[in-house]
């Protein structure tokens, strides 16, 4: 009876680091920029699809960088943040900028457009200084709205947000909101998605067999000693 306690045991603490272990992981993209600029861009949200300007890689910061002075402008991430991008629902999107000027306000760090055509842009809050601050942003309908950079027109709907979401065509990471020309930087890029995941179905059929092990062994065990 030790041994098929034991045997339950291991069982059992199997099935729970392997809970475990679902339950932590996130989905990550992440550029750090540590060997190169990782296909960044830098242009306008409005030109989805357009020809966007290189921007400055600082091999020694290990960061890029733009000087611009048209607003509305910023960085655009490459291919591994677009596409189907619905697991980072619930996620959060958080990068390092800084901004020469300081002189912004009541302007948004992220625009979202979907390849169904709609753009939403990141709710208004802290703005970013001369020194690489972190900001971390909710992928959540209720962390953007509907409107331009300059002024809001509606909340974005939990549907609205899906889809975008569902097929991300461009994310840009604001770096110019006004006509004065500027100088910003980006770094540590990580796009993660929400903890707390169901268990995939390998690791359901692992329990369950372990489990039908377990009430095999109990079954001979007790048949054996019935029979004594």
């Amino acid at each position: 009876m030790n041994r098929l306690k034991t045997g339950l045991g291991a069982l059992a603490f199997a099935a729970t680091v392997a809970l475990a272990g679902q339950a932590g992981a996130a989905t990550t993209v992440s550029s750090t920029f540590d060997t190169d600029a990782d296909g960044w861009a830098f242009g306008a949200w409005q030109s989805v699809g357009g020809t966007p300007q290189p921007v400055t890689y600082d091999a020694s910061a290990g960061r890029i960088s733009k000087i611009h002075g048209f607003g509305g402008w910023g960085f655009i991430a490459p291919l591994k943040f677009l596409g189907e991008k619905s697991e980072f629902i619930g996620g959060t999107l958080e990068f390092d900028l800084s901004s020469v000027l300081t002189d912004y306000e009541d302007r948004p760090l992220v625009a979202l457009t979907g390849n169904n055509g709609k753009t939403i842009f990141s709710r208004w809050g802290n703005t970013p200084g001369p020194q690489l601050q972190t900001f971390s942003l909710g992928l959540a309908a209720s962390s953007f709205y509907v409107g331009s950079p300059t002024g809001v027109s509606g909340a974005v709907t939990t549907a609205a947000f899906d889809a975008i979401m569902g097929d991300l065509e461009q994310i840009q990471i604001f770096g110019d909101w006004g006509p004065n020309v500027d100088n910003v930087q980006l770094d540590n890029v990580v796009m993660g998605g929400a903890t707390g995941a169901v268990p995939e179905p390998a690791t359901w059929a692992m329990m369950i067999l372990g489990f039908g092990a377990a009430g095999t062994m109990m079954r001979r065990r007790r048949a054996a000693v019935a029979a004594v």
